[in-house]
């Protein structure tokens, strides 16, 4: 809404702006748009920003200013319409005009403060992943925008065996509808919803190739209706140099259908429930550098995948050459260029090897270098050298 003290505002600003700009024009054929805003300038009207502008005579004007404009923390500002005087249009209610100026004209945009409500929703038992309810406005990320001093009117609605028990956050009480004024941005408005048992008596599946997950492997029976549980799994299970790497999971019933880690989050036993743990193999790369360069990946062991490639590429330190590869099995190959690809195979381990498909990235002077053409395999684990050679030496 346009506030009152607009009108008392709006002569002295137009009387002000015609002052500023009398004896601006320096030729006859040319005439003054004063563009202004109220109660504050905001966006970037164009192509006559604020300010005084000359302009030929009998000149089509047509002049837009973007809105919403300048959000920020909540707030942001909307073009309710225009006033004008001398060649422009008295009013409209659009962020754009039109006419042909023939006099001097002065065009004063209208803005409007708005405040954005962001709310979400909560179980008995605090946030848990799936709907027990939702309302009548976006949820959290998502937001809604009201105009200053004005209500916003919001409704609970509960899913299933879910009641709507109260309002938290912004405000309190039970009130369903909830009028909410709007006189600042509200950022945590939050409907609570709690469950009512039915009764029943339910299972939960688990089902994992590894790990020691929670609740275990094989069906747990006679969990209560009701009951807020959730499913674990270590992240990681690693034996020797091979580690399987917990993906996430899918699930039927009650628990999240899908996710990744090894958290399921918090949810509510309401139907028979199976959950499957997901896990994706690896295996033990080991970069060795004794001096006289770098490696990506650096010193030290990683975790590479199963079936894929891992790039390793060696840079010499300054003063410094690269020389080659070399890994630590009885034939002992070593490649002489830079960079190279590491296969890591299903069933044989890790490969090296310059040969596709195995993975080495074959270099345009391909026919330059000196390369064995060999396929290196160490069961499970792969320790790869780089060689540079310095005034100083070569590293073993």
């Amino acid at each position: 809404m346009r506030n009152a003290w607009h009108r008392l505002l709006y002569p002295a600003i137009m009387s002000s702006l015609f002052a500023l700009a009398h004896g601006a024009s320096a030729a006859s054929n040319e005439v003054d748009l004063i563009v202004g805003a109220l109660p504050l300038e905001h966006g970037t009207p164009t192509p006559h920003g604020y300010g005084v502008t000359q302009l030929p005579v009998d000149s089509v004007v047509t002049n837009t200013v973007n809105t919403p404009a300048d959000e920020t923390n909540g707030t942001r500002y909307v073009c309710t319409g225009w006033a004008g005087s001398g060649s422009v249009p008295a009013s409209g209610t659009t962020n754009t005009v039109t006419f042909t100026i023939s006099t001097n004209a002065t065009l004063i945009w209208h803005w409007e403060t708005q405040y954005s409500l962001t709310a979400e929703t909560l179980g008995q038992h605090g946030p848990y992943t799936g709907t027990h309810g939702s309302l009548d406005v976006p949820t959290a990320p998502s937001r809604s925008w009201y105009d200053q001093g004005g209500n916003a009117v919001i409704t609970a609605s509960a899913d299933g065996r879910w009641t709507f028990d109260q309002w938290s956050g912004a405000t309190n009480g039970s009130d369903n509808p909830l009028t909410l004024p709007m006189n600042s941005p509200v950022t945590n408005l939050i409907a609570n919803f709690v469950y009512t048992p039915n009764g029943s008596n339910w299972s939960l599946t688990v089902s994992s190739a590894y790990g020691n997950p929670t609740p275990p492997v094989g069906t747990t029976p006679g969990i209560a209706d009701g009951t807020v549980t959730n499913c674990t799994v270590e992240q990681s299970v690693t034996v020797a140099n091979t580690q399987q790497y917990c993906l996430g999971w899918t699930a039927s019933g009650s628990a999240p259908s899908s996710g990744s880690g090894n958290d399921t989050g918090l949810f509510v036993m309401t139907e028979d429930t199976a959950v499957t743990w997901n896990w994706l193999k690896r295996y033990k790369l080991t970069m060795i550098v004794t001096n006289d360069g770098t490696t990506d990946p650096a010193a030290g062991d990683s975790w590479q995948n199963a079936n894929g490639y891992v790039t390793v590429t060696a840079t010499p330190d300054g003063g410094a050459t690269f020389v080659g590869w070399s890994g630590t099995n009885t034939n002992d190959v070593v490649i002489s260029t830079n960079q190279v690809s590491v296969f890591t195979d299903e069933f044989l381990g890790p490969s090296l090897s310059h040969l596709d498909p195995f993975g080495f990235v074959i270099p345009q002077d391909i026919a330059q270098r000196s390369l064995h053409r060999q396929l290196i395999t160490v069961d499970r684990q792969y320790p790869l050298r780089p060689q540079f050679y310095s005034s100083q030496g070569q590293n073993p």
